[in-house]
């Protein structure tokens, strides 16, 4: 099950930032924090670019690394 961390780097920034209509600088602040905020997971689910089980296994956890 991959991290918060990992599933950025699998994306990637730049189409990350695509994708959820903010700036680069954002995601790469939610990947130093090693957190992708909530708001934007029901897009990554429905996109294929995240599991709902993971982006919430991370954070219950407390592994969002």
């Amino acid at each position: 099950m991959r991290s918060h961390t990992e599933i950025i780097e699998a994306v990637g920034v730049e189409p990350l930032a695509e994708l959820t209509g903010k700036s680069i600088h954002t995601i790469r602040s939610w990947k130093q924090r090693k957190r992708i905020p909530v708001d934007c997971w029901l897009l990554l689910v429905s996109e294929g670019a995240a599991g709902a089980d993971e982006l919430m296994s991370g954070v219950a956890q407390g592994r969002a690394a």
